[in-house]
C-alpha cells in the first residue's frame, strides 16, 4: 500500500474515531446543530439538506456531520485538498463550456437535416430483420453445383425451426461432402443492406450487408421462419427471422429537440478541445517517466454488468 494511501486511512480512521465520541452538550451557540473540530453547522443547513433531500432533521445533521469529517481528513492531506480542487475547478469549466454550448442558436433545418442523415439509426431507422444463418460457402467455382445442392438440403432440414439453437444442430446434421459451412447470430439489418446498431457504431463494426441477402431477411413472412436458399458472393445461405424490428422515425418537432441536444454536445466537445489546446499550449507540462509504471500498478474492478468497450 502506497504512504497516502497509508495516511488517508489513518486520518479516516481518526475521523470515524471522532464520530464515535460524538457527545450531545447544552454548549453551543444558538442557530447552531453541531460542531466537528473547528467547523460548524448551523441549524438552518440542518433544516435545508432535510428538505432538499426529504429526510428526517437527525439524518441530515449526520449527514453533514459525515461531510465535515471528511473535510477535515481531505485538509489533514494537502495532495487530497489539492486533488479534490482541482476537480472541482475542471467540473466548473466543463460545466461552463456546456452552458456556452447550450446557448447557440436552435438548429436550423440544414442542421436537422445533417444530423438526420449521421445518425439515422436514432433518427431516421428503417424497418429491419434481426436474423440467424447458415452458409454453404463456395470458394472454388468448381464447388458451386455441390453447394448448392447442399444448401437446398439443408433450407428442407430447418423448416419449423424456430430458434437459433435448434436451427443450428440441423443445419450441421446433414452431409456437406467436405463444404465449408457458416452458422451465426447476426444484428439487425435493414432492406437496403444498413445494418442498424443499438448503440453509437464502434470502428470496424459491419455497415452494409449484401443486397440479395438484406431483402431476403426482410422478406421473411414470420418470427420463426426461414427463408429459401439465398446466393451471395459468399455462398449459399438460408436465414432464420428471429425479430422484426419496426421504424424508428421521430416527428419533426421531436427530431429538433434530439438534434439539439446533440449539437450541444458536439459543441461542448469542441470548445473543450480547443480551450485544452489553448492552455497546453500557454502551460508547462511535466510527466513522470515512471508514470505509466506506477498507473500500471492500479488495479480496477469492472464494473458488474458494463458491456465491452
Amino acid at each position: 500500500m502506497s504512504r497516502r494511501a497509508v495516511a488517508l486511512l489513518a486520518v479516516l480512521v481518526a475521523s470515524c474515531a471522532a464520530r464515535d465520541t460524538t457527545r450531545a452538550t447544552d454548549e453551543l451557540p444558538a442557530g447552531v446543530a453541531a460542531r466537528v473540530a473547528d467547523e460548524t453547522i448551523s441549524v438552518q443547513a440542518v433544516r435545508e439538506v432535510a428538505r432538499a433531500q426529504g429526510i428526517t432533521p437527525a439524518a441530515a445533521r449526520d449527514r453533514l456531520i459525515a461531510d465535515a469529517l471528511l473535510a477535515t481528513a481531505a485538509r489533514a492531506l494537502p495532495w487530497a485538498t489539492r486533488s479534490a480542487e482541482r476537480s472541482v475547478l475542471a467540473r466548473e469549466m466543463l460545466e461552463e463550456l456546456a452552458l456556452q454550448a447550450r446557448a447557440r442558436e436552435a438548429p436550423t433545418d440544414a442542421d436537422v437535416e445533417r444530423v438526420t442523415a449521421e445518425r439515422w439509426w436514432e433518427l431516421d431507422c428503417p424497418a429491419s430483420a434481426r436474423t440467424a444463418h447458415v452458409a454453404v460457402l463456395v470458394k472454388p467455382p468448381a464447388d458451386e453445383e455441390r453447394a448448392r445442392a447442399a444448401a437446398e438440403a439443408i433450407e428442407r432440414a430447418v423448416r419449423g425451426a424456430s430458434e437459433p439453437r435448434d436451427f443450428f444442430a440441423r443445419a450441421a446434421a446433414v452431409p456437406r461432402a467436405g463444404l465449408e459451412l457458416r452458422a451465426e447470430r447476426l444484428p439487425p439489418v435493414a432492406a437496403d443492406g444498413r445494418v442498424v446498431p443499438a448503440t453509437e457504431p464502434r470502428r470496424g463494426d459491419p455497415t452494409h450487408f449484401e443486397a440479395a441477402f438484406a431483402q431476403a431477411a426482410n422478406a421473411i413472412a414470420a418470427e420463426g421462419t426461414t427463408s429459401p436458399v439465398v446466393r451471395t458472393s459468399y455462398g449459399f445461405h438460408v436465414i432464420l427471422l428471429e425479430e422484426t424490428l419496426p421504424e424508428r422515425k421521430p416527428a419533426l418537432a421531436e427530431r429538433r429537440v434530439l438534434v439539439a441536444a446533440y449539437l450541444a454536445r458536439e459543441r461542448a466537445r469542441e470548445l473543450t478541445e480547443k480551450e485544452v489546446g489553448r492552455l497546453t499550449s500557454a502551460s508547462r507540462i511535466e510527466v513522470s517517466r515512471a508514470a505509466e509504471t506506477l498507473t500500471a500498478q492500479v488495479q480496477i474492478a469492472p464494473a458488474q454488468g458494463a458491456l465491452r468497450p
